[in-house]
């Protein structure tokens, strides 16, 4: 099921008890100034991946308060490879992939991404 078009109306972790204890304590052991600098990060991330794939000419799509992009479907290799989440959405062409940027992607992983879309680009040419 594609949660692009989706109307999600519950708080995240509501689905579970026991969820937001989670959560709460993730909070506590964090510490509210690590918690920042993690979703700091995770934006930049986030930025970064969407202007690299503008900078190829690669289709996206992000809000710039979200920490997902969604994007033009790359081949069903490179979906396996980088375990990409899939959807379609007819309004933006079709069959869509995308990255939710949580704390373990890194600028290093995103260029090594870059670059397995370049060289697909290039295959097709």
């Amino acid at each position: 099921m594609t949660y692009l078009n989706g109307n999600m109306k519950m708080i995240n972790c509501s689905r579970d008890a026991v969820q937001p204890l989670k959560f709460w304590w993730m909070i506590q052991k964090v510490g509210f100034a690590q918690w920042s600098k993690q979703a700091n990060q995770m934006m930049e991330c986030t930025a970064y991946l969407k202007a690299q794939l503008d900078q190829i000419g690669w289709p996206s799509w992000s809000n710039q308060y979200s920490n997902t992009v969604f994007f033009k479907r790359p081949s069903q290799e490179i979906c396996d490879e980088y375990v990409l989440a899939l959807g379609y959405d007819e309004r933006f062409g079709g069959e869509l992939a995308h990255v939710v940027v949580m704390q373990h992607v890194t600028k290093a992983k995103i260029d090594q991404f870059i670059s397995a879309l370049k060289k697909a680009q290039q295959d097709v040419r």
